[in-house]
């Protein structure tokens, strides 16, 4: 259609001007906006963009490229370690696995001989729950009977309740009739006084009636005097009104004739105010040429270019430096890692110490708990109520030398599970089970060679004075003749010698004292272990935050190589800028100066026009301020009557205001007289209502006196019947006492029987620790199989029957023996090294993905730049040979060329010649103003034309024009029209004659505008008719 946003479709005034003033690259941007070449600089643009960021990630890639090559060499080193490493880690994998499987079956063996003896054990223990069952069941028979009596008894004591009830609800219905008929005869007192009362109210409502009526006769005429005064004050207002009304038509006549001769005024203002813009804009156009002539300095570009050299050099240097520092970051990184490793194993070597040492604590602490009585229930519950639930037991306190453990165990057996207190004779043992209490006694002497000399804390010594202590059993036989009664000798090769008498000791393992200095040294070595973990923890954050700090580091120093690698391309560019702008400045400063001398010549005639201008302005206001006093008279006498109209309207509101409250007050007594009417006769309903209740509350009144005597003959009786009612209850009382007392026997016998399962449930429960304790080391051995991955289900594959437990933890340790002489091993590195392998396959692939797409966007560009040349050359013939067939229609002759200025059609300006009749060929810029303003157009109309729109809108473009030169532009108009419809905007009466239709604009009062339109064509005829 011609029409949108880059076509000349609108011209108005300031694109004239703008086109007048421009500059060579200034005129070209019209010429490329004509010829569509704006989007094709954009792409360039943004191609020239892509193609630097291209460059840019191509050297990046290839800096990461070189450094992944250096990786990759050191991952395989890496790589080939943790392959030996994973092949003894497999092999001790399964030697563990094994080992754990054997030990697991031994352990299931000992669990299924313990779960048959616990199954005896739960026999005998039924039976005699059995027995205490039948005992339960006779005690429940006995316990429904009693529940029976209870019931009887309670039936008998709800029937004397109920007797209390009834006699308590007659006694209150008595008191309730008689304080009913005292109520009616109060009532009946109230009756008679509101009956008084009424009376006095309609009394009252009578004397009202006359009052309300005498003043609403007062009221009905004066209610006819404001009527009549209200109509009066309506004529006045009316008179009032139409006087306004025709001094408001005056005053809008003189407004018309004010604003068609501000109209006037403003075209003038108009005039001098473009003659005075165009001055400033020709003195500021002056001053940016002399300030751009003066800016134009070789000396300084050459200072520049020079600078800028010296800044490339030190950037180089400052490149060499980022990239040995870069290096140096990357090899403390490689190193850093591999300390991490060996952090990592260490650690984990310890959490497996630390779990095994756990689990043997969990494991000899259920022992220990077991042996030392700490599962007897009834003596815990004891313990707690005396205080003693935290004291320690003595085997938990004893010490004794190393070796003499078994002998001194042997002589105290069950005593090792005595409470240790302060002093027994402060505790009730009146109520205890079956328990040992031993206090904390003071160093006592011993004779040499005892047992109690071999303790080496202070208690229990006395239990150990008459026990020597000997080697072996002939030294012991030896000695014997010398004991006394009491004494004895026990030897270190398991026996015990009297003075009669001999005892073989068993050799058992399960010995309570040399368990609990196991246990005591387990919680040593989780102590010893927990610090160490947690050193190797703290030393292992510490080392990661110094990888972070050194990652910070390095990513730091590779974004800062970037940025001066950027920084270095935008110098290199800013530099070749720097040349060319020092070529392009000597061409320029000639171009200024000769753009100066056309300017001066303009600005003569700009003054000429100027002074022309002001001096139709001042007449035009002359006239303007005596038509604006003229108007102030007329506004004067509107405003005079404006105040009589609202004092007018003031009494009549007035006025309707007095009627209206008399009419209101009149119709309030009219009501008021009504409602007096309706209470006249609710009064005489009232008071025989008042009559009719008399008459029934003194019936009421004599109907009260019979129930009152019957209740009372009612309430004799119950009271009889109470009597009976309490004797037959204390007969039951008395057979619920019997049966109590059976009961309580048959509770006996139960009691009896639990003292006899209560030993039976302890040797139970002992049985069942002791499976408790094997199955938490199958358990714990079970854990260790799953960390090995081993499925707990599928252990029978890996049990053999020829395992050597000594053999294999020799295997282990040689294993482990091997594992560490490897060293720092880097378990990521195999797949590290194929990932970093495939990283540079990737990146390889990029780097020639970015070449190939260097050369298309180089191709882009070449391509561009030639499309854009030949559209650009197209357009700027088309018009340079539309402006040469306008210029001679608009001057009648001369001619007028486009030329450009510059060799590179890509960034060459435009610049415009004109030659009009009988003048020298000269630019644009020494032409008057309005050969200016016509040459101007000529090349305005030269572009609409290459895509002419159906219409073009000409905005005041005639302004700066003159008589003679409005008639070349009207014709220029009128041989356009032809094709193209023609809409302009004038003030001019030379360009108004030209037009086949013309619609004013008028404003008959402030802020309001009126179209006007005239046909000329129809108003010739009928001015010449």
């Amino acid at each position: 259609t011609g029409l949108g946003p880059r076509s000349y479709a609108i011209i108005e005034q300031g694109m004239i001007s703008r086109l007048i003033e421009a500059r060579p690259e200034e005129l070209r941007v019209y010429i490329e906006e004509a010829a569509g070449v704006s989007r094709y600089k954009e792409r360039r643009k943004e191609t020239e963009t892509r193609l630097n960021n291209t460059r840019d990630n191509l050297a990046r890639l290839n800096d990461i490229r070189e450094e992944l090559t250096r990786q990759l060499a050191h991952l395989q080193k890496q790589a080939d370690a943790a392959e030996k490493y994973r092949a003894l880690k497999t092999e001790e994998r399964q030697t563990k696995i094994k080992l754990a499987a054997w030990r697991w079956q031994l352990l299931q063996q000992d669990i299924e001989q313990s779960q048959q003896g616990i199954q005896e054990l739960a026999q005998q223990l039924a039976q005699d729950l059995a027995a205490q069952q039948q005992i339960e069941s006779d005690l429940l028979r006995e316990r429904e009977q009693e529940e029976q009596q209870h019931q009887t008894v309670r039936a008998a004591q709800n029937q004397v309740y109920g007797l209390v009830n009834s006699i308590n609800q007659h006694q209150q219905q008595i008191a309730h009739l008689q304080q009913r008929r005292e109520q009616l005869l109060q009532q009946q007192q109230n009756l008679l006084s509101r009956q008084q009362q009424a009376q006095q109210e309609s009394a009252q409502d009578a004397e009202e009636w006359a009052l309300l009526e005498a003043q609403l006769n007062e009221l009905k005429p004066v209610l006819d005097e404001l009527n009549a005064l209200l109509a009066e004050h309506n004529s006045q207002l009316f008179d009032i009104e139409q006087n306004l009304q025709q001094q408001q038509q005056a005053y809008e006549s003189k407004q018309q004739q004010i604003a068609k001769n501000t109209s006037q005024v403003q075209v003038w203002q108009a005039k001098v105010q473009a003659y005075e813009q165009a001055l400033l804009r020709s003195q500021e156009r002056q001053q940016r040429l002399q300030k751009e002539l003066a800016e134009f300095a070789t000396d300084d570009l050459l200072d520049e270019v020079a600078i800028q050299q010296e800044s490339l050099a030190e950037l180089d240097v400052l490149l060499q430096d980022e990239q040995a520092e870069l290096e140096r970051l990357s090899e403390k990184l490689t190193q850093a890692a591999q300390q991490s490793q060996q952090l990592q194993q260490s650690l984990h070597k310890l959490k497996s110490e630390q779990q095994k040492a756990e689990g043997q604590q969990a494991a000899l602490q259920a022992l220990q708990q077991a042996a030392v009585g700490r599962d007897n229930q009834q003596q815990i519950r004891w313990l707690q109520q005396q205080g003693l639930a935290e004291q320690p037991r003595l085997a938990e306190v004893l010490k004794v030398e190393q070796g003499f453990e078994p002998l001194v165990e042997t002589v105290l057996a069950d005593v090792l599970k005595a409470i240790v207190v302060d002093d027994i004779s402060q505790i009730d043992v009146s109520q205890s089970p079956a328990l040992v209490l031993i206090e904390r006694d003071a160093h006592q002497a011993s004779a040499p060679d005892t047992l109690a000399q071999k303790l080496i804390s202070d208690i229990a010594q006395d239990l150990l004075t008459q026990v020597y202590a000997v080697t072996d059993l002939a030294t012991a036989l030896a000695q014997r003749q010398k004991l006394v009664g009491g004494q004895s000798i026990i030897t270190q090769d398991g026996y015990c010698v009297g003075k009669t008498w001999l005892k073989v000791l068993g050799k058992g393992d399960d010995s309570v004292l040399a368990r609990q200095h196991s246990l005591e040294a387990l919680q040593q070595q989780l102590a010893r272990l927990q610090q160490d973990i947690s050193e190797a923890q703290q030393q292992q954050v510490q080392l990661n935050q110094a990888q972070q700090q050194m990652e910070q580091q390095r990513l730091q120093a590779q974004r800062q190589l970037s940025s001066h690698l950027q920084q270095r391309g935008a110098e290199q560019a800013k530099l070749a800028k720097l040349q060319a702008q020092l070529t392009q400045t000597q061409l320029q400063a000639q171009r200024l100066r000769q753009e100066l001398e056309e300017l001066a010549e303009q600005r003569e005639l700009d003054q000429e026009s100027l002074a022309e201008s002001r001096l139709q302005l001042e007449g035009h206001l002359q006239a303007l301020q005596e038509q604006q006093l003229q108007q102030e008279d007329l506004q004067q006498a509107r405003e005079s009557n404006r105040v009589l109209l609202h004092n007018a309207r003031m009494a009549v509101q007035q006025t309707q205001q007095q009627s209206h409250q008399v009419a209101l007050k009149i119709q309030s007594l009219e009501a008021r007289l009504t409602a007096l009417g309706q209470n006249k006769q609710r009064q005489k309903l009232h008071l025989t209502g008042l009559e009719q209740q008399a008459a029934q509350m003194q019936q009421d009144i004599a109907a009260l006196v019979e129930p009152i005597a019957e209740l009372g003959v009612m309430l004799e009786a119950l009271l009889a019947e109470k009597i009976i009612a309490e004797q037959t209850l204390q007969q039951m009382e008395q057979n619920l006492q019997s049966v109590t007392e059976h009961y309580r026997q048959l509770e006996q016998q139960r009691q009896h029987l639990l003292l006899t399962i209560e030993p039976l449930r302890q040797k139970l429960e002992s049985q069942r620790l002791y499976w408790q304790n094997i199955s938490v080391q199958q358990t714990h051995i079970v854990e260790q199989l799953k960390e090995l991955s081993v499925n707990i289900d599928n252990i029978n594959e890996y049990i053999s029957d020829n395992i050597i437990e000594s053999e294999s933890q020799a295997r282990l340790e040689q294993l482990a023996h091997k594992i560490a002489r490897l060293g720092a091993i880097n378990l990521a590195a195999i797949e590290e090294y194929a990932q970093q392998a495939e990283r540079k396959t990737y990146l390889d692939n990029q780097a020639q993905d970015l070449v190939e797409a260097l050369e298309k966007l180089e191709g882009a560009i070449k391509h561009i730049d030639k499309e854009t040349r030949t559209l650009f050359m197209d357009t700027f013939n088309q018009i340079n040979e539309g402006l040469q067939f306008l210029f001679p229609k608009v001057f009648g002759g001369g001619m007028a060329a486009l030329h450009l200025v510059g060799e590179d059609t890509l960034n060459s300006g435009v610049s415009i010649t004109a030659r009009p009749p009988g003048k020298k060929n000269a630019t644009i810029h020494l032409l008057s103003g309005g050969e200016k303003a016509l040459t101007a157009l000529a090349l305005v109309f030269s572009i609409f034309q290459l895509n002419p729109a159906p219409f073009c809108l000409l905005d005041e473009v005639d302004a700066p024009l003159d008589d003679a030169n409005v008639g070349r532009f009207c014709r220029l108009v009128e041989e356009m029209a032809q094709k193209v419809q023609f809409i302009y905007i004038t003030h001019n009466k030379i360009a108004m004659s030209m037009a086949t239709q013309l619609m004013g604009v008028t404003m008959h009062e402030p802020g309001v505008s009126r179209l006007v339109t005239v046909n000329v064509e129809q108003a010739a005829a009928l001015a010449a008719a």
